[in-house]
């Protein structure tokens, strides 16, 4: 008897699959932020120098590097500004 009811039962659970609903696959995350844009820069048009920043340094104080480079925050600077502060850096023997 107990052999009977459990293969009706096992028989019940094969043949009447459970009433599960379907679910909808979640709908794609929308991005709210626009995709990065490239900014390409000439080189050679001036730019407005932010900051300035020196890492790497031991010997001297920071302001001093600065000074030596003639660099100054908010000046227009163009490549060649750069490579003319690098020359005044590497000159000076640092």
């Amino acid at each position: 008897m107990v052999r009977s009811i459990a293969l009706a039962l096992s028989l019940g659970m094969l043949l009447c699959p459970a009433q599960t609903s379907r679910r909808k696959p979640a709908p794609p995350a929308k991005t709210t932020s626009a995709p990065a844009k490239t900014v390409v820069v000439d080189p050679s048009l001036p730019f407005p120098l932010e900051t300035i920043r020196v890492t790497g340094n031991q010997q001297l104080a920071e302001a001093e590097i600065i000074r030596m480079s003639g660099l100054q925050p908010g000046q227009q600077v163009t490549r060649a500004d750069f490579d003319a502060a690098q020359a005044k850096l590497l000159a000076s023997g640092l």
